[in-house]
C-alpha cells in the first residue's frame, strides 16, 4: 500500500532500500522449520494409548477449558502424529507471523515449542510425559494466538478501568476444533490468519505498521524538538528551514524551498502545514504553534507504538458492527452516525477533561431523546463548584436558572431556603441542585440518552466556543455535540416524516419532552488515535488521556517487541491546548 502523506523523498527511499531487513533470517528459518515439520521430518513419538489420557490430563490440570476440549476429542492428540506435526508447523509459522499484527507473544515461544516437540520424540522413561507436555504447550500456544488474533491479547478493563470494552472471545473448543479440521500446516496457518479482522481498516493499519517499521529500522525519521515561538507565513529564520525539512521528510511538502530565500515561510510551506494539521486533527490554520510542533516532533517509533495499540483496539471490536450506529472517537473529538454501514453525519464533540473527568470507553444503546432537559446537577459539581459560588453570592442560583430541592427531589418551602450558605460544606449540604430548561441550561436544548452505569450521555451545550478548539477535553465526562439538532433530525426522521415540525413543537413546549427512539441505536464510545483514511492518508491523534501509553506497556509486558532504533522515542501524552 502507498500512503499519500508518506510520499517518501528519494534520499529516504534509498535509505530504506539499503537498510537491512532485520526480520528476514528469523522468518526464513521459521518457514524452513515449519516446512520440514509439515513434511513429517520428526520421527513418530513412542505411544501408550492407555496411559495417554492421564498423562495429558495431568498437564492440563487447572485448565478446565482445554480439558473439556480434549474430553470432546476422547483425548486424541492434536499435534503428535504425522498430520499433527504438519499442523504444528502451521502453528509455528503463525507464531512467526504474529509480529506483523503487533500481536504480543512470549519471546522465544516458537523455539521453545520446537524444543518441546523434539523432546517428545526422544525415547526413554519420560517419553510419555514429554509428549503430554508438548501437546499441552502447543495447544496453549494455539489458544493464545487464536484468541489474540480474534479478539485481542489484552483484557481492556484490567489495563485501564476506564476502558469498559468486552471483546467477544472465541471458545477454546472452537479453536481446538479449528486446528483438528486443518489438513496440514498451510491450512492451519490460513485458518488462524482468518480469525484476524478482515476489514479494510485493519488491513490498512497493518500496512502502515509495516511501513513505520521500515522507517524505524532505517533511522530516517527520528524525534525532533521544534518547540519555540509560533511560526506563520512571512516569518524567516533557521526554525522555518527546520520546519520545511520536517514536512518534506513526512511527505507533506513536495515543493522545494525558494532558492532566493530558503528560510522564508512561504505559501507552499503554509499549504503543507495545513495538510499536516488536518491529518493530525488540528485546526488547519497554517500557523505552527505548540500542538503542531508536538505532532511534528514524533518519531517513526512513536507512531509505530501508536499503530500497534490501535491494531489491538480493532481486534477488540465486533466483526459485524450494526449498520445503523453512532461511533464517538474521544481522541478525535468527533462523533459519526452510520446508516447502512456508511457515515452520513459527523460532528465535533467536547469530551471529558483529563485527568479527573476522562470519558470512559463502552458500548450501549441510545433509547430516547429529551428536549428541554432539566439538568440534575451531580452532587460532586454541586458541592465542589456551585456551593463555593453560593457562599459568595446567594443569588447565583436564580441568575443561572437553578433551584434547590430536597434530597427526595421535592420543592423546598420558602422558609427552608437558606439565605446564607456559609454554614454549609461538602459533607453538610442537604440539597439537590436543578437547572430548569432554558438557552443557558448546561445541557442545552436536547440530550441523547443511552442509560449506563457511568451516567454518560450526549447533549447540546450553550458553550459553543469550545467546538473551535483543536483539542476539546473540557467537560465533566459527558459528550457535548456540535449542531445537536442535525443529529436529532437524522435519528428521528425514520419514525417521524414531519420531524422538523415535531421538533419545533417539542422545543416550544418549554418543558421536558421525552421521545423514544425506535429501534434503539447502538452507541460505541471509543478512542482511536491512528487510522488510515479512505484516500490512503494516515491519521494520527494525540494520546490526551494517556491510554495509548498504558496499553502499549501492557502489550510489551505480554511480549511485544519495542520498535527498533527507539532511542528518544515516546508515546506522546498531552492535554488540551492550541495548535
Amino acid at each position: 500500500m502507498i500512503f499519500r502523506p508518506f510520499a517518501i523523498p528519494l534520499a529516504l527511499l534509498l535509505a530504506l532500500t539499503l537498510a537491512p531487513d532485520l526480520s528476514g533470517p528469523r522468518a526464513a528459518s521459521g518457514a524452513a522449520s515449519g516446512a520440514a515439520q509439515e513434511r513429517g521430518a520428526l520421527a513418530p513419538a513412542p505411544w501408550d494409548e492407555a496411559s495417554w489420557p492421564a498423562a495429558l490430563g495431568a498437564e492440563l490440570a487447572g485448565d478446565a477449558a482445554l480439558r473439556r476440549a480434549y474430553e470432546a476429542r476422547a483425548w486424541r492428540p492434536l499435534w503428535l502424529d504425522d498430520a499433527g506435526r504438519g499442523r504444528a508447523g502451521g502453528l509455528l509459522s503463525a507464531i512467526e507471523d504474529a509480529s506483523a499484527h503487533a500481536l504480543p507473544l512470549p519471546a522465544g515461544l516458537a523455539e521453545d515449542l520446537r524444543a518441546a516437540m523434539a523432546r517428545a520424540q526422544a525415547p526413554g522413561p519420560d517419553a510419555m510425559r514429554a509428549a503430554a507436555r508438548a501437546e499441552a504447550a502447543l495447544s496453549r500456544a494455539l489458544l493464545r494466538v487464536g484468541t489474540g488474533l480474534a479478539s485481542g491479547a489484552l483484557d481492556p478493563s484490567r489495563v485501564d478501568p476506564e476502558i469498559q470494552i468486552r471483546p467477544e472471545r472465541p471458545a477454546p473448543e472452537r479453536l481446538i476444533a479449528l486446528a483438528a479440521q486443518a489438513r496440514d500446516g498451510a491450512a492451519l496457518r490460513a485458518a488462524l490468519e482468518s480469525l484476524a479482522p478482515a476489514n479494510a481498516d485493519y488491513a490498512a493499519l497493518r500496512a502502515l505498521y509495516a511501513e513505520l517499521g521500515r522507517l524505524a529500522r532505517a533511522g530516517v525519521w527520528p524525534p525532533e524538538d521544534l518547540s519555540g515561538p509560533t511560526l506563520r507565513r512571512g516569518d524567516r529564520g533557521p526554525r522555518v528551514a527546520r520546519l520545511r525539512a520536517r514536512l518534506a521528510l513526512m511527505g507533506d511538502l513536495a515543493e522545494p524551498a525558494p532558492a532566493e530565500d530558503p528560510e522564508l515561510f512561504d505559501e507552499a510551506l503554509e499549504r503543507a502545514l495545513r495538510a499536516f494539521q488536518r491529518r493530525h486533527g488540528l485546526n488547519d490554520d497554517g500557523v505552527a504553534g505548540a500542538l503542531s510542533f508536538e505532532a511534528l516532533g514524533a518519531s517513526a517509533q512513536d507512531r509505530m507504538r501508536q499503530a500497534a495499540v490501535n491494531l489491538e483496539r480493532i481486534r477488540w471490536r465486533p466483526r459485524a458492527p450494526a449498520p445503523r450506529r453512532i461511533e464517538v472517537n474521544l481522541a478525535d473529538f468527533r462523533m459519526t452516525l452510520f446508516e447502512n454501514g456508511a457515515p452520513v453525519h459527523s460532528a465535533r464533540i467536547v469530551a471529558g477533561k483529563a485527568p479527573r473527568f476522562r470519558t470512559p470507553e463502552f458500548d450501549d444503546e441510545m433509547t430516547h431523546l429529551v428536549f428541554n432537559p432539566i439538568w440534575n446537577v451531580p452532587r460532586s459539581i454541586a458541592v465542589k463548584e456551585i456551593l463555593p459560588k453560593l457562599r459568595e453570592d446567594p443569588a447565583y442560583l436564580e441568575r443561572n436558572g437553578m433551584r434547590l430541592v430536597g434530597r427526595d427531589g421535592a420543592p423546598l418551602p420558602p422558609e427552608q431556603m437558606p439565605a446564607d450558605f456559609s454554614a454549609f460544606d461538602a459533607d453538610r449540604f442537604p440539597f439537590l441542585v436543578k437547572q430548569d430548561p432554558s438557552e443557558e441550561n448546561a445541557l442545552g436544548r436536547v440530550k441523547f440518552m443511552f442509560p449506563n452505569r457511568f451516567s454518560i450521555y450526549m447533549h447540546d451545550t450553550p458553550a459553543k466556543r469550545l467546538f473551535a478548539r483543536d483539542r476539546r477535553a473540557y467537560s465533566h465526562g459527558c459528550v457535548r455535540v456540535e449542531d445537536p439538532f442535525a443529529l436529532a433530525r437524522r435519528l428521528l426522521a425514520p419514525q417521524y416524516p414531519d420531524v422538523d415540525e415535531r421538533m419545533a413543537r417539542w422545543l416550544e413546549a418549554g418543558r421536558e419532552v421525552y421521545v423514544t427512539l425506535r429501534p434503539p441505536m447502538p452507541v460505541h464510545i471509543g478512542y482511536r488515535t491512528v487510522w488510515v483514511a479512505a484516500d490512503g492518508t494516515p491519521q494520527f491523534r494525540a494520546d490526551v488521556y494517556g491510554r495509548d501509553a498504558r496499553l502499549y506497556e501492557a502489550l510489551r509486558a505480554q511480549g511485544l517487541s519495542d520498535p527498533p532504533s527507539g532511542e528518544g522515542a515516546r508515546v506522546a501524552e498531552a492535554g488540551p491546548g492550541e495548535g
